[in-house]
């Protein structure tokens, strides 16, 4: 496991659907690019992709799916260039495995387009394997690297609890914190927008998406109340809603102003938030699991009807309640004491290991060591390379060129408009769903150096990013 230095210098574009879930993990992987590879590593949002593509002319451009109709006309143009297409999910826990399939490109008929795919765990794998989605040596179980944080190497990150409290306006620290994660990612958004864009730029059963989308009002509506009915019930306790990277936190602003116990978090990742509260309340969330892996006590919320179920497994982890008193009760108990059944234990023991592989701080590691080899001789040699950089240097000069003499544009220029201000005001109206998330945050931000920089300055006195040792630990070979 030796650095690329002997060859020319390999970049690598990873794009970060939204900061606060998705950059700790690629900076983690990014960080051991640079220091053990090499290999020069850019971030970016998902916007403008195809120019930043020619922009950077990364070797490889790592993507987290492959569903949406434009992110395929993206690894198309990068495959065109010379580029490697690689495919690292953000989201690996699904509703069940045709969901995971998806993701991996089978709606989309784009699989061909990967040259390197992993995934989370083993099931998922094995599934995109046996659909002939992809081929056997090219689909790799690695892990999920945010979840690296929550190993032991990587405890020393974790945020002390006053002072994390206190960010919050929390002012009682040694009061109990209870979180709730809300996963109802599209609630608050225009219904009818977002069953076009699932529809027809996804591929998502309409069926499928209103169903979806009713469940995801119902969750909102009835969390919302439990939460408050909660927050009255105990004045002392604090409760701190967690929203989705993808969920506008408009309604939940809200609810901060019912009780002066409840507190709202949307702008920082949430490992600091799990490692700080006493018991999580959620339904059918990825973060339940990222509870797991700290011990925690998790209540999953089955209040209320809905159309599309938690996969059983899941649910299996945490303790399940159907009403306010079920959720006060076992919120007490908790706090009081009460540890966690071995049922729930074991339940999630097993479902860790298929879902997630490992939680060994490695997942980093092992996407970085397959991104590497990934551009690297013999699979991405000189010639490729320099190829590569001549293609999408000339293409990027023609995308400059056909820009600057559209007649839009040279109208922009002449009277000082920015260039991606459109002069069409009814396609602006119609496309508007008004202002989210009440100008607090934008959620798909853009990844500015200063963000890397501190991100590499908290990773840089980690143990195992210290010594090339770590990197011949792996306890699995690539697939």
């Amino acid at each position: 496991m030796t650095s690329t230095n002997h060859t020319a210098q390999r970049r690598a574009l990873l794009i970060v659907p939204y900061k606060n879930r998705d950059f700790d993990g690629l900076a983690l992987v990014g960080y051991i690019l640079e220091r053990f590879y090499g290999l020069e590593v850019v971030y970016t949002n998902g916007y403008g992709i195809e120019r930043k593509l020619l922009e950077h002319k990364p070797d490889a451009v790592v993507f987290d799916h492959l569903v949406w109709d434009f992110k395929v006309r993206q690894a198309m143009l990068a495959r065109s260039l010379g580029m490697k297409v690689i495919l690292l999910p953000t989201e690996g826990l699904h509703v069940d495995l045709e969901e995971g399939l998806r993701i991996a490109g089978k709606v989309s008929a784009s699989t061909h387009l990967i040259d390197c795919h992993f995934t989370w765990g083993d099931s998922v794998r094995d599934a995109i394997v046996a659909a002939h989605l992809s081929p056997a040596d090219r689909v790799h179980t690695v892990g999920c690297p945010r979840f690296d944080y929550y190993s032991d190497a990587f405890r020393s990150l974790m945020p002390d609890r006053e002072t994390f409290l206190h960010g919050l306006g929390i002012k009682n620290a040694a009061a109990p914190v209870v979180l709730w994660c809300t996963s109802s990612s599209y609630a608050a958004r225009d219904q009818q927008k977002m069953v076009r864009r699932q529809v027809t730029r996804g591929g998502v059963p309409e069926a499928e998406c209103q169903a979806m989308l009713r469940d995801g009002q119902t969750q909102l509506r009835l969390h919302s109340q439990l939460i408050i009915e909660l927050a009255n019930r105990h004045p002392d306790f604090n409760f701190v809603v967690k929203v989705h990277p993808a969920e506008w936190i408009d309604p939940y602003v809200e609810l901060t102003k019912q009780r002066s116990n409840v507190f709202l978090a949307y702008n920082a990742p949430i490992r600091g938030f799990l490692a700080h509260s006493d018991v999580l309340l959620q339904r059918g969330c990825t973060t339940a699991t990222e509870a797991w892996m700290l011990g925690k006590p998790v209540l999953e919320l089955s209040i209320g009807s809905y159309e599309r179920p938690v996969r059983h497994d899941l649910v299996a982890g945490s303790h399940v309640v159907r009403s306010t008193d079920e959720v006060d009760r076992a919120l007490q108990g908790y706090l009081d004491g009460s540890s966690i059944a071995d049922d729930l234990q074991g339940a999630r023991a097993d479902f860790l290991e298929k879902f997630c592989f490992k939680i060994d701080g490695q997942a980093a590691f092992r996407c970085a060591e397959l991104i590497a080899r990934t551009v690297s001789p013999p699979a991405h040699p000189d010639s490729d390379h320099a190829l590569m950089r001549r293609l999408a240097t000339k293409a990027h000069a023609d995308a400059v060129h056909a820009d600057d003499i559209r007649l839009p544009n040279r109208i922009k220029d002449a009277v000082g408009i920015p260039r991606e201000r459109s002069l069409r005001i009814w396609r602006q109206l119609l496309d508007s769903e008004g202002r989210g998330n009440f100008g607090l945050f934008v959620a798909e931000v853009d990844i500015t150096p200063a963000m890397v920089s501190s991100a590499y300055t908290d990773l840089a006195p980690v143990p195992c990013l210290n010594t090339a040792g770590s990197l011949s630990s792996l306890e699995r070979a690539p697939n």
